[in-house]
């Protein structure tokens, strides 16, 4: 069996009203996404389906951590996410998730969906721009302390100034009549 087909839904042989599933995410679902943020995770993922007609709104809501790589100290850490959203959804030609459209197409001819790409791109589009270790109590950094100290040793000393620049600032100078 394929460890994906489990985040498969079987929408046509939902009813007119609401349906919920529970699916669980784990390390494994990771490894099948050609993705390099997320190294692992542990996800609890509820989705309601309410169904009217030919018309489905899919409520997804998204618990747990991911293993993500810190921007400062290049560990990685648990970062915790709480995910809500909402999808539209709607008959059509065939099956298709990359729409212009506030929907996704679901294939009249098709049964079923796997979710799976959906799910981790609403998990990779969650993460923060910067990828940071949560601070302590007292708003310090929990970053890997040798790293740290590492990193505080290559700070520049004072403000150095490329030569470049300065000829430069001396061009902007003189036509600002302020040299």
């Amino acid at each position: 069996m394929n460890y994906l087909s489990q985040y498969e839904l079987p929408f046509q042989s939902i009813k007119n009203g609401q349906e919920s599933f529970e699916l669980k995410i784990d390390d494994k679902f990771f490894d099948y996404f050609e993705q390099q943020l997320i190294k692992g995770g542990n996800l609890d993922v509820t989705l309601v389906i309410t169904r009217d007609s030919n018309d489905f709104l899919l409520n997804f809501s998204i618990t747990g951590t991911v293993i993500i790589q810190c921007d400062i100290c290049l560990d990685w850490y648990n970062h915790e996410l709480t995910i809500s959203e909402t999808i539209n959804a709607k008959f059509g030609a065939s099956t298709e998730f990359d729409t212009l459209e506030d929907y996704i197409i679901l294939g009249k001819d098709d049964n079923q969906i796997n979710i799976s790409l959906l799910l981790n791109e609403l998990i990779v589009l969650s993460l923060p721009m910067k990828h940071e270790h949560p601070r302590d109590a007292n708003g310090k950094r929990t970053c890997n302390k040798n790293m740290l100290k590492i990193l505080e040793g290559l700070k520049l000393k004072g403000e150095q100034i490329d030569p470049r620049w300065e000829v430069l600032n001396e061009l902007k100078n003189k036509e600002n009549g302020t040299s």
